[in-house]
């Protein structure tokens, strides 16, 4: 079964010493990561520019679908569908 190691820094704790909270994966999911951790969305377009070095352009079209792709990824991301609790 794999394994997370997360260390995780409180204020209580003295600077240079660091506790280390060993997780199993399946008990940490994205929610719990940005809650616990701060990560966070980043929206900056140039934030992997190498990623979009010689692009073909797209249409408008086809932006306006990846944009409404992208609004359903981050509404899944923020409120999960509930399954298999009926």
């Amino acid at each position: 079964m794999p394994i997370l190691h997360i260390k995780i820094q409180t204020p209580e704790i003295i600077i240079n010493k660091i506790m280390v909270q060993t997780v199993q994966a399946k008990e940490i999911d994205l929610r719990y990561l940005i809650e616990n951790f701060e990560l966070r969305l980043i929206e900056d377009q140039n934030f992997f520019p190498e990623w979009q070095v010689d692009l073909p352009e797209i249409t408008d079209l086809e932006k306006q679908l990846l944009d409404k792709v992208r609004a359903g990824f981050i509404n899944l991301l923020n409120y999960p569908p509930l399954l298999g609790l009926s």
